[in-house]
């Protein structure tokens, strides 16, 4: 059996003094999902994570020896999905731009719901608890505190 990804997402987030914010994708049609996408050939899942980002409008950091935060089989296709490390940013110019994919700021509801990328995601809320509190990257007590941790 392959163990290689069809296709990989990414969960990158922000967050100010009590709102949570994810990096995500919006076509013309309104539809609004992760980055991410297929891998090309000769292409690590991590390194194939970092240019769908890229071609769809963020800078995502994530590091080469990253296992995925969760897999899933989706249509019979292996799809996992990867924690940004750090805040994304958001690119001035962009692959996807000319198809209409924009990069967005969605919140954690937003997200939850989406169409594409994130749907089989288990529970959107137990991912952003993991990215702040098990990843420790809070900086300071309070964010633990907004992010659930207390």
């Amino acid at each position: 059996m392959n163990n290689t990804p069809f296709a990989v997402f990414v969960v990158a987030h922000a967050y100010d003094d009590d709102s949570i914010f994810i990096a995500a994708t919006t076509r013309d049609d309104g539809r609004v999902g992760l980055p991410g996408g297929k891998l090309d050939s000769g292409e690590t899942p991590v390194e194939a994570a970092v240019r769908e980002s890229a071609e769809e409008g963020w800078d995502v950091a994530i590091p080469a020896n990253a296992l995925p935060y969760h897999t899933a089989m989706v249509d019979g296709k292996l799809v996992w999905w990867f924690l940004a490390n750090g805040r994304p940013v958001k690119r001035s110019s962009w692959k996807e731009q000319a198809r209409g994919i924009k990069p967005v700021w969605v919140s954690d509801s937003v997200a939850a719901a989406t169409g594409f990328g994130n749907q089989f995601l288990a529970d959107i809320d137990f991912c952003l608890d993991d990215i702040f509190c098990q990843r420790g990257l809070a900086d300071n007590f309070s964010d633990f505190a907004v992010a659930g941790c207390l």
